[in-house]
Order: structure tokens, then C-alpha cells, then sequence
């Protein structure tokens, strides 16, 4: 029997159903081959890619514009590598 494989992580901010969560499951197959863990705080989604997780995160948004706290991170981490799909 062929074990199966594990699915990539990632982090999102929730709970499930969320605006967020939403977003993520437009990107169809590719967002279902991922194990979902969502969490209360951009802080700990930043955490969870740090360890090894995919995060998926607003960077903009139509009320407010841009999301501060994300663009903290994204600003002060200037050396790593952000992949942003619109």
C-alpha cells in the first residue's frame, strides 16, 4: 500500500471562512492541495512561514488600503524572498 503524501502548510489568518480564507480557496486545485492552520494574528502567520509553513496574507486592502502589520514585515524583511499573487 502506497503511503500518502503529506500536504504543505499554510498559515492564514481565520477562522475558516474568513475574508482571507475566501481569497485562498479562489486559487481552486492549487489552494486544496494545501493542509489549512489558521491563526488570530498576522504575527503568528509570519511565525508559521518562519518554521517552515506557506503563509498567505492581505497585503492591501479595499477599506483601509494597505495592511500595516503585514507591511511592517514585509518592509523590515527586505532580505527574504515574498511571493505575492494578485
Amino acid at each position: 500500500m502506497a503511503s500518502k503524501k503529506k500536504k504543505p502548510k499554510v498559515a492564514l489568518l481565520g477562522p475558516a471562512g474568513s475574508f482571507s480564507h475566501v481569497a485562498f480557496k479562489k486559487l481552486g486545485r492549487v489552494g486544496k492541495s494545501f493542509e489549512k492552520k489558521f491563526h488570530k494574528r498576522f504575527k503568528d502567520i509570519f511565525e508559521a512561514v518562519e518554521k517552515g509553513a506557506h503563509g498567505f496574507v492581505p497585503f492591501f486592502n479595499k477599506i483601509i488600503g494597505k495592511v500595516p502589520e503585514v507591511w511592517e514585515v514585509l518592509q523590515k524583511d527586505l532580505n527574504k524572498k515574498w511571493k505575492i499573487i494578485k
